[in-house]
């Protein structure tokens, strides 16, 4: 049986601006596919602590850390769901990361310097964290079919935690209203 576990995260500036990934075409999942901000797979080596269980919290700060070279300090982080993506074979954690003091501004002059593992980024986008653009945003004819499997899940939920999920499913009715 294959199994994994990954960490998915929906990182949200300060000034309200949802960092949206595209994986490098070079990655072992989500090839060339949209994604959330950070993905991480979990690693025994790096996450448990004498062979203990895994911090799954401390396991998303070195996601954040080594992607987008973002120390623990700089955000709240929250858990959101557990999932499982079947066409992956992986379990997995949704969280949502919101920088406490840095702004859009200042995270694409932060990722002009460098990150350990900036290559699994093959591009950024940003995107208004508010429910109707980042619906619009997510069922784009050029994006609606190449997400990575938790990305849509996660996104909605991320709105929820920030909205209410009233506010979220009236944005979500209107959208789809639009595009049919």
């Amino acid at each position: 049986m294959r199994s994994s576990f990954g960490l998915n995260i929906a990182v949200v500036t300060a000034d309200n601006w949802l960092i949206v990934s595209r994986r490098s075409p070079r990655m072992a999942t989500g090839r060339d596919r949209w994604a959330p901000s950070v993905n991480e797979s979990l690693s025994r080596e790096k996450d448990s602590v004498d062979g203990g269980p895994p911090d799954l919290f401390q396991a998303a700060r070195r996601g954040m850390q080594e992607e987008l070279h973002i120390g623990d300090d700089q955000y709240d982080l929250r858990l959101l769901a557990f999932h499982v993506a079947t066409s992956l074979s992986q379990w997995g954690v949704m969280l949502l990361a919101r920088l406490s003091a840095m702004s859009r501004g200042d995270f694409e002059a932060h990722l002009s310097r460098g990150v350990e593992d900036g290559w699994e980024h093959r591009a950024i986008d940003y995107v208004l964290f508010e429910p109707v653009s980042t619906l619009r945003y997510l069922l784009r004819p050029d994006r609606r079919d190449n997400w990575t499997p938790a990305a849509p899940g996660l996104c909605y939920l991320a709105l929820v935690n920030m909205y209410g999920r009233r506010q979220v499913d009236a944005a979500l009715d209107r959208v789809l209203r639009d595009l049919s």
